[in-house]
């Protein structure tokens, strides 16, 4: 008779990609669903149901998984020579070491200097930035419109929805 974490840990490695299981206090059903971004599978319960019993479950639920395995599109990672869509333009990823740091575009490249380590990582922040700096612009055009006047304006990653408004005006937008 296998133990109770050997034949959970057995049944995880059935899944075609890794499982996070999270029991959750105000969960009433089980609930699966694939983060594209991590290339995880979640699996959400209620706090009393067995890790064996839920990963069972989630075996059951095997062609919905596969479907979303292979709807997922490929990790396009910024590297040099990557071609990423820009503000309804393809921008070529373009890195010269001897080149300023900071990212810049110059007709169909976004180009960037400095060391090859943080190439992504500069590309990433000058993206977030510019996103911020549209949405910002789109945001007070909308308000203005509406009558309304946002306190703040964030861009963020929240993974499961586009964005989000407070009560006292902070819009968060994904």
């Amino acid at each position: 008779m296998w133990s109770k974490g050997r034949s959970e840990a057995s049944l995880a490695s059935d899944f075609p990609a890794p499982i996070e299981i999270r029991a959750i206090r105000g969960a009433r059903r089980l609930r699966l669903r694939y983060d594209e971004v991590r290339g995880v599978l979640k699996l959400t319960c209620p706090p009393r149901t067995s890790g064996r019993a839920a990963l069972a479950w989630a075996l059951d639920q095997r062609p919905w998984i596969d479907a979303q395995l292979a709807a997922a599109l490929p990790p396009e990672p910024f590297e040099p020579g990557a071609a990423i869509p820009v503000q309804g333009r393809d921008l070529r990823l373009v890195w010269v070491g001897a080149e300023p740091r900071a990212p810049r575009v110059d007709e169909q490249e976004l180009r960037c200097g400095g060391p090859r380590d943080g190439f992504e990582r500069r590309v990433e922040l000058f993206l977030r930035r510019l996103a911020l700096d549209t949405m910002s612009g789109e945001v007070a055009e909308f308000a203005a419109l509406a009558g309304a006047t946002p306190s703040s304006v964030s861009v963020g990653d929240a993974g499961t929805r586009w964005g989000s408004c407070s009560s006292s005006g902070r819009i968060r937008l994904s």
